[in-house]
């Protein structure tokens, strides 16, 4: 879900900085891997060759505020830039 939230920043910061045409695929695709903006993966959001995020993963523990509410706990990141399983597969250019 995250990544579908990426794509409207993605695309708003790129369109109007964009001197070609939506029509020129090629000439687009490559402006919208280069876009620069701020996203929900946090500072360190970096798409892979087959245009999928690599992520940090971050330990989490379900917590008791001893009042019968419970929240999740974000830790530390047990894992940097995790790349899915096909992107070494993935011939996408």
């Amino acid at each position: 879900m995250k990544a579908q939230i990426d794509a409207v920043p993605c695309m708003s910061h790129t369109i109007p900085n964009d001197s070609s045409r939506i029509e020129d695929k090629p000439a687009f695709q490559k402006t919208l891997e280069i876009a620069k903006f701020d996203s929900v993966h946090g500072p360190t959001f970096k798409l892979n060759n087959n245009h999928l995020p690599n992520l940090d993963w971050y330990t989490s523990d379900l917590v008791s505020d001893g009042r019968c509410h419970a929240y999740i706990k974000i830790g530390s990141a047990s894992v940097r830039q995790y790349q899915d399983s096909h992107a070494t597969e993935c011939e996408m250019k």
